[in-house]
C-alpha cells in the first residue's frame, strides 16, 4: 500500500513536471497602488484561466534579461503575455522567439504583436450615451492630447472619436474637444479647459457634462474647480472619465472601467488560440469597458 502511494505521489510530480507554464511578464514602472488593485485582480483571474488549460502561471520582471532569456529557451512554456510599458523594451523579443504571445496593453503599440485591449472608441461611445441618457445635449471632452509619444495618445484618441460620432450620429452635432492644460509643466498653450470653468461659475457657459480622457486628469480638476471658487467640480458637470486599473474611485465621479476577470479570459484564450493555431496573426482582441455610476 505504501509503494502504491509513492507511486502515485511519483506520478503526480512526473506530470506536474510536464505541465506547460503561461509566463506573464510585468513592468515595474507605472505600477502604484491604483495600477496593483487591477493587477492582483487580474493575475488571480489569469491564474484560474491557466488551471482551466492545465497550465501553471509564473511571473517574471519584463526588465530582466536574464528571465527573458531563460524563458526564450525553456521548453516549458505554454505561451507569453506581457505589458509593453517597459521602455526600450524590443516588441520583437518574444514575436521571432516562436513562443505564443500576446500584450496586454492600453492600445495597440506595435503592428505585428497580438493584443488583447480596452475598446476605446466603445468606451468613447458609451460615456457619450451615458450623458446623452441623462439629457446632456451639450458635453465637452477634455483631454491631454496631442503629444509626442504614441505610447500616451492613442487611446485618449479612441475615446475621443467614440464620444465624437455619439454625438455626431445622434445629434448632429460634434462636441468640443478642449486640451487640458493645468499642472503639465512645459505645455504652452491657451488654458481653454480652464476659461471654461471660469465661464461656468459666471453662469456664462452652455456645456453641462464633461467627458474627461483619463482619471488622472479628472483628478486634477477635481482640485481646480476648487481653487477656482466652486464648492466642488459636480456643482459645475455632470463628469465621466475612464479608468482601466478600478481602483481610486470618487463619489459623484463616473467611470467607465475595464474588467480584469474578462482581460484574463481574452489574454489565456488567445494563448490557447496561438497554440491552436499560429498562423492567423497578428490578432486585435479588444476588450469592452462598463459603465459605473
Amino acid at each position: 500500500e505504501l509503494e502504491a502511494v509513492a507511486s502515485d505521489a511519483r506520478h503526480e510530480a512526473d506530470v506536474a513536471s510536464k505541465r506547460k507554464v503561461l509566463y506573464f511578464f510585468f513592468s515595474n514602472d507605472q505600477r502604484g497602488s491604483s495600477g496593483s488593485s487591477f493587477y492582483v485582480d487580474l493575475l488571480c483571474s489569469l491564474q484560474l484561466e491557466a488551471e482551466r488549460r492545465g497550465w501553471e502561471l509564473k511571473l517574471r520582471d519584463l526588465a530582466d534579461e536574464d528571465a527573458v532569456k531563460a524563458v526564450l529557451q525553456s521548453d516549458d512554456a505554454a505561451g507569453v503575455t506581457y505589458m509593453p510599458e517597459c521602455w526600450g523594451f524590443p516588441p520583437d523579443t518574444f514575436r521571432n522567439s516562436g513562443l505564443p504571445e500576446d500584450v496586454y496593453s492600453m492600445d495597440v503599440k506595435d503592428p505585428f504583436s497580438n493584443y488583447v485591449v480596452p475598446d476605446n472608441y466603445h468606451a468613447g461611445w458609451r460615456a457619450a450615451e451615458f450623458l446623452a441618457s441623462r439629457g446632456h445635449r451639450k458635453a465637452a471632452f477634455i483631454t491631454s492630447y496631442p503629444k509626442d509619444n504614441v505610447f500616451l495618445d492613442n487611446h485618449f484618441k479612441d475615446r475621443w472619436r467614440g464620444f465624437r460620432d455619439y454625438y455626431l450620429t445622434h445629434f448632429g452635432e460634434e462636441p468640443r474637444a478642449m486640451p487640458w492644460d493645468q499642472l503639465r509643466p512645459g505645455f504652452v498653450g491657451v488654458h481653454e479647459s480652464r476659461t471654461l470653468f471660469q465661464r461656468k461659475i459666471a453662469g456664462e457657459e452652455e456645456v453641462t457634462a464633461l467627458a474627461v480622457a483619463g482619471k488622472n486628469l479628472a483628478f486634477e480638476m477635481l482640485d481646480v474647480a476648487i481653487d477656482l471658487g466652486a464648492r466642488s467640480l459636480f456643482e459645475l458637470f455632470s463628469v465621466i472619465t475612464f479608468e482601466q486599473t478600478m481602483a481610486g474611485n470618487v463619489p459623484g465621479l463616473t467611470m467607465a472601467m475595464l474588467p480584469a476577470k474578462t482581460m484574463a479570459r481574452e489574454i489565456a484564450a488567445l494563448i490557447q488560440r496561438l497554440r491552436d493555431d499560429p498562423s492567423d496573426q497578428p490578432i486585435r482582441v479588444h476588450v469592452a469597458m462598463h459603465i459605473e455610476d
